[in-house]
């Protein structure tokens, strides 16, 4: 209908946008990244409000709503984090975090928060202490219910808590937190660490499943900044059915 044409245009554009940002997401610096996540993100939801207005104007009818969310626990799970740099070394945590498997064929994933604290350790060649907080968020992203695969955009942020040194001197030292950028998937990723690492598909019908990330942090106590980084999660998915 020619006075749907505007509403093609307009979505069109939005459509191009997002390419566009997809495409310098790519090839960003860490630091660039979540900026870019952030419009991507906003983008997504005007795509999804505009082709509303296309269907409507159309006289398409409106899609089935999507089934109810498949909330999944993640048991006997141990949280690897894995660094270039020996002053901070691989960590293994047991933990539980969510996935919540939402929208239509539940191709939609997004994992809890993960939280944990590691140390103090000392900061080799001072009088320094660190106490770390690991925070692991991450956006929503995508499933394959077919093949199990799985692939979530996360950060990653270590803030520092330094102590230690005359008069606790160490404290009132500027350590501002140390941020990754990357993907948590169940494929292969480059490595700065080991090379590549591998994640895990969803197995069905045990529910294991393996996912990883690797990045470079910026930011943070000087050792840490440029730092490579491994992340590995594993463990079994509790909910039946398995989405």
């Amino acid at each position: 209908m020619p006075n749907c044409q505007p509403i093609v245009d307009e979505l069109a554009t939005l459509e191009q946008s997002r390419s566009d940002y997809q495409a310098d997401l790519q090839g960003a610096s860490p630091g660039e990244k979540p900026a870019l996540i952030a419009k991507i993100k906003a983008v997504n939801d005007k795509i999804a409000q505009k082709q509303k207005d296309l269907n409507a104007c159309l006289g398409v009818a409106p899609p089935p709503p999507p089934p109810p969310p498949i909330v999944c626990p993640l048991s006997t799970t141990s949280v690897t984090i894995t660094t270039s740099n020996p002053t901070f070394p691989s960590l293994t945590a047991a933990l539980g975090p969510t996935l919540t498997f939402t929208g239509i064929n539940h191709g939609q994933v997004t994992i809890d928060p993960i939280t944990l604290t590691v140390g103090p350790i000392a900061i080799p060649s001072t009088p320094c202490m660190d106490l770390i907080k690991v925070s692991i968020a991450g956006v929503t992203g995508s499933f394959d219910p077919v093949m199990g695969d799985i692939d979530i955009p996360i950060s990653l942020t270590l803030s520092h808590g330094l102590s230690g040194g005359v008069f606790n001197f160490c404290s009132l030292l500027p350590a501002s937190p140390s941020t990754l950028m990357s993907r948590l998937t169940t494929g292969t990723l480059p490595s700065a660490v080991i090379g590549s690492i591998s994640g895990v598909r969803l197995q069905k019908p045990t529910g294991a499943v393996t996912l990883v990330a690797s990045g470079t942090f910026v930011g943070g106590v000087t050792q840490l900044a440029g730092t490579a980084c491994d992340l590995k999660v594993a463990g079994i998915l509790l909910c039946t059915p398995l989405p």
